[in-house]
């Protein structure tokens, strides 16, 4: 009688978690802003603007959900590589009025989204909806579908705003110039 050869990897489970280790399967999560930050796209030809989410609580505490937009492409940087000084924008409408409303969502007026610091929501709590897409087989995207606010009263609180001025979106943000100019 022959027996296979031991294989430690077979006892691991391995055919039950993804290969994708920050993957998150489709759901709600209650997360907190943790980063937001100009990036260099994959190719290095395109500048991208991340907001990223840190799940609090449940089966994938301390998981971190992406939000990715592509800006444009061919970008310029500062010497310290990180700081965009120029590039060429190729956002469509439709991808416009996307990431707007993802600043919208976490209590930037709409008025004032282009004179805000993107910093400025770092540490916000909300709630992210993530839906999984598979265009084709072996091919998956996990999007941000939805963001919404909470825990309203002490996210007023931090800001220096009556519940209702964060109720009815008038967070004053911080103050920067034009983010047209620094790009």
């Amino acid at each position: 009688m022959t027996t296979a050869p031991f294989n430690p990897m077979a006892s691991l489970g391995l055919d039950k978690v993804t290969a994708d280790p920050n993957a998150v399967p489709a759901g709600v999560y209650d997360c907190v802003v943790s980063k937001v930050e100009f990036v260099h796209g994959k190719s290095n030809n395109s500048l991208g603007h991340v907001i990223t989410y840190q799940i609090e609580d449940g089966d994938y505490k301390g998981a971190s959900i992406t939000h990715w937009f592509t800006l444009g492409d061919n970008p310029t940087f500062a010497a310290d590589g990180k700081t965009p000084t120029g590039y060429n924008p190729t956002m469509t409408e439709q991808q416009k009025t996307y990431y707007k409303k993802a600043f919208v969502d976490l209590g930037i007026p709409e008025d004032m989204v282009t004179s805000t610091d993107p910093q400025s929501v770092v540490g916000r709590k909300c709630t992210v909806t993530v839906k999984v897409n598979e265009p084709t087989p072996g091919k998956i995207y996990r999007n941000v579908s939805g963001v919404t606010l909470r825990d309203g009263a002490a996210q007023a609180q931090a800001l220096g705003l009556t519940n209702s001025e964060f109720s009815s979106a008038t967070p004053q943000g911080t103050p920067a110039t034009d983010l047209s100019s620094q790009l």
